[in-house]
């Protein structure tokens, strides 16, 4: 029986490697395609010594994680680059940044 934990609001199979999929995402551009972010993963899943531990189930997750932690990055780049995300910042600074 799979043991879940609950990341992004959903709920993933332990066995996801998503330190790994996080580190891997964190160092792409957010411009990437959602397309190349799964073939990325297929690849690397299938070209991995550990290949014959995933199913079909473990290699969905893996990839709708990795597109999950793409859309976060994306997300808080728009945040940033829109305003949003000083404009957070300064009514949560003391006395306000002005």
């Amino acid at each position: 029986m799979a043991t879940y934990v609950k990341e992004f609001g959903k709920q993933w199979d332990e066995r996801v490697p998503r330190g790994a999929i996080s580190w891997l995402i964190n160092r792409l551009h957010v411009g990437v395609s959602d397309d190349a972010i799964e073939k990325n993963i297929r690849e690397r899943i299938a070209n991995s010594p550990q290949a014959s531990e995933y199913t079909a189930s473990l290699i969905e997750q893996s990839v709708a994680y990795a597109i999950e932690c793409h859309h976060q990055n994306q997300a808080t780049y728009r945040a940033v680059n829109g305003g949003s995300f000083i404009r957070e910042l300064m009514k949560s600074a003391p006395n306000g940044l002005k």
